[in-house]
């Protein structure tokens, strides 16, 4: 039925709509070099009408992008970057932040100062090796597009001065990335001791200052930055007033900037524009330390030249000195991209989901959508909105569905019906989205953390419990909405607008959606119009719980379902936390307890008690949850990042293609670098869960097989 471009073309599809990290021609079936870019443009389809993402990108001013993972947020830097270099006007540089913290794990890196190595703790210097690396990084994409300036479309350096000008213009960056230089801050460290000593000590010091002094100096200032992070261990001592710009110095950040500055006017160009990508992968400390060491000297002193373009999730950002209203930003979800109106959000989502399924499937298979969809029940039209509620506009989750498809539907010669879609929806969330509670219930991890996520997993249960009791309970009413059916859909539900942030975390793991704000209907001796969020269940947690999803028919009849009052699970979400958590005042003279919905507001108090006004609470468990994390961790054998390549192991197995699991394929798919897959995949060859073997047909080329131990040991942890 199919012919061979047209599986080989599907299979195109989905792969790179998973795609994660960094979207390259090469990726896309491509090559990587400048005359084969053009693919990124025409696989490119804009989130909004008229290229608005990219508009905002191209701008001239500082530009945050927020989006969930998966959202496309490496995409819309690509093309970005794509009209960058094709127009021909400016220079552009990308960073990844995560690959710079990835590689910071297994490289032998140096900061080439011997000072300051007797001075810091390991953790310190750490943190200055991660502002080289990512300055490395930085500059080697500068040096990278010259290059494939000079070989290929832009215009050719012909005179030699000039050639010779950059040339000496990139070693002495080079230099001065790889050889900071301590001597620069001793003005600084100077200036720190005059404010904390007494006149005669200040003159001893002065006196003495020394590459010691220095160093003593950038210590005491990694501690200030990390204490006002909220890294509590790392108490600040000796410095009343916080060094701003002592790492620009020791990292000489204004020459730097100054010598890019010359750059750009030897090559002809207007601005840089520099894209950092996964930013919130950064701990908050160390997104502190980038602002102070890079962002906040860039955005201060070359705003005019260099333009800074930074990717991150939502709610998990800091924003050093940028000033509002002198920096823009958008959030790509589609509840807060397209207006959060359900209605309109449907509308506006499905329109994206055809254009990039019409994209993709005739780019790749050279035909049309319906060549794959039976459309003799459904029309396309309903596919395309079925997909966007199944994938919530993420494409790398509609990739997933449509893998499943083509394993189960297409590779068989037959076309995908909205059962298909249905069952591709609940194999994913039961292989992907729902082993993320397995996953951490039974990896190693930080104590802390692992109490978290014991408490999102009651809340979801909790939740999905209540939506299945409604599902029965609800056609038993009076209520017009519900009266004439045999179950009520139950998918979605109300949470008050102060509770919300007790959601972010099952949100951020796709576990439920926002999808609509109301103004709920004024009820006796409460304050009315106050607006509520509407979630939904992930769609495949519906699929799997057999709880009904949407509303029983898109008419005018149903248009307030959602709406109706039993549908707020408000108190089930604070009874539920409640039962799991409280605040407690640690200090032995108070102990004043508070329930847990009230931790939004103690935290704007950094943790202060009403009662006692110390900066004393604390977040306790309850007994049963901190008991089970200990006892699990106890027996846990495997990190979480060991899992998850087990995990896409297995799925290389059960697939139908051939594909082979190479490191970098497999880095794509966990958004880590193929440096560190290789050198986690080691431990799980030496434990026999993995084989490593080299593909003949490519060079050589290393890749992975997952061992019947390792599937019995993955199937022994995860519930697939």
């Amino acid at each position: 039925m199919y012919s061979q471009e047209q599986r080989e073309g599907f299979i195109r599809v989905y792969e790179t709509l998973k795609l994660y990290k960094r979207i390259t021609p090469k990726k896309l079936n491509g090559e990587e070099s400048i005359d084969k870019q053009n693919i990124i443009k025409d696989l490119y389809v804009d989130l909004l009408p008229n290229k608005g993402i990219i508009r905002k990108l191209l701008s001239d001013e500082t530009f945050i992008l927020l989006g969930r993972r998966g959202t496309g947020k490496s995409t819309l830097f690509a093309r970005a970057q794509y009209d960058i270099i094709t127009q021909r006007k400016n220079l552009s540089a990308y960073v990844n932040a995560k690959s710079v913290v990835d590689d910071m794990k297994f490289q032998n890196n140096s900061l080439n100062i011997p000072d300051l190595e007797g001075v810091l703790e390991s953790e310190q210097l750490g943190r200055l090796l991660l502002i080289k690396k990512f300055l490395n990084d930085l500059f080697e994409s500068i040096v990278v597009e010259l290059k494939r300036e000079e070989q290929n479309l832009f215009e050719k350096i012909t005179s030699r001065f000039r050639d010779n000008r950059i040339d000496s213009l990139i070693k002495r960056i080079e230099d001065k990335i790889e050889n900071p230089d301590i001597l620069n801050i001793n003005s600084i460290v100077s200036k720190q001791t005059r404010e904390t000593e007494t006149t005669n000590k200040t003159k001893s010091a002065e006196a003495g200052a020394t590459g010691s002094t220095s160093a003593n100096g950038v210590k005491d200032a990694l501690v200030k930055i990390y204490a006002k992070a909220g890294y509590k261990k790392e108490i600040a001592s000796g410095l009343e007033n916080e060094s701003l710009n002592i790492f620009a110095k020791l990292f000489n950040v204004g020459d730097i900037i100054s010598d890019i500055k010359q750059l750009l006017d030897i090559t002809s160009r207007d601005k840089l524009y520099i894209f950092i990508d996964d930013f919130s992968e950064l701990t908050e400390g160390d997104m502190e330390l980038f602002y102070q060491t890079l962002l906040n000297p860039i955005y201060n002193s070359a705003r005019d030249e260099i333009v800074l373009k930074i990717a991150a999730y939502p709610g998990r950002i800091t924003y050093g000195e940028l000033e509002a209203g002198k920096y823009d930003s958008i959030q790509i979800d589609a509840f807060e991209l397209y207006g959060q109106n359900i209605v309109e959000i449907e509308r506006k989502s499905s329109d994206f989901i055809r254009r990039l399924i019409k994209n993709r499937i005739s780019f790749y298979c050279k035909t049309t959508p319906d060549t794959f969809f039976d459309t003799s029940e459904h029309s396309m039209e309903e596919y395309y909105l079925l997909l966007f509620e199944a994938s919530m506009n993420i494409p790398r989750t509609l990739g997933h569905i449509l893998s499943q498809c083509y394993d189960n539907v297409v590779s068989y010669d037959k076309k995908i019906t909205k059962s298909d879609i249905l069952n591709a929806v609940e194999m994913v969330y039961r292989k992907i989205t729902k082993t993320y509670f397995d996953k951490e219930h039974k990896s190693q991890g930080v104590y802390k953390e692992k109490l978290d996520v014991y408490t999102q997993h009651n809340l979801i249960e909790a939740l999905c419990e209540m939506a299945l009791e409604l599902k029965v309970e609800l056609p038993k009413t009076n209520n017009q909405h519900f009266s004439k059916l045999e179950y009520a859909h139950s998918s979605h539900f109300q949470i008050r607008a102060e509770l919300v942030s007790f959601l972010e975390s099952l949100e951020f793991n796709g576990l439920v959606h926002k999808v609509s704000t109301i103004a709920p209907k004024s009820t006796k001796n409460k304050k009315a119009n106050i607006d509520v969020f509407i979630y939904a269940f992930d769609y495949g947690l519906c699929q799997f719980n057999k709880i009904l999803y949407g509303r029983p028919e898109r008419t005018s009849r149903y248009s307030k379902y959602y709406q109706q009052r039993r549908f707020d699970l408000s108190e089930t979400l604070i009874n539920t936390l409640s039962s799991n958590k409280k605040i407690v005042c640690k200090n032995a003279d108070c102990g004043a307890q508070y329930d847990i919905n009230e931790l939004p507001m103690i935290e704007q108090f950094d943790m202060m008690c009403r009662k006692c006004y110390q900066k004393t609470c604390e977040v306790d468990y309850d007994e049963s949850i901190t008991e089970l994390v200990k006892e699990n961790l106890k027996k846990a054998q495997f990190t979480k990042e060991e899992l998850d390549i087990l995990q896409v192991l297995e799925m290389y197995v059960v697939t139908s293609t051939n594909f082979k699991a190479y490191p970098l394929e497999i880095g794509q798919e966990l958004d880590i670098s193929y440096q560190l897959v290789s050198r986690i995949a080691r431990g799980l060859i030496d434990s026999e869960l993995v084989i490593r073997k080299e593909d003949k047909t490519n060079n050589n080329r290393p890749y992975y097989e997952i061992t019947e131990k390792g599937k019995k040991t993955l199937s022994t942890i995860l519930e697939i």
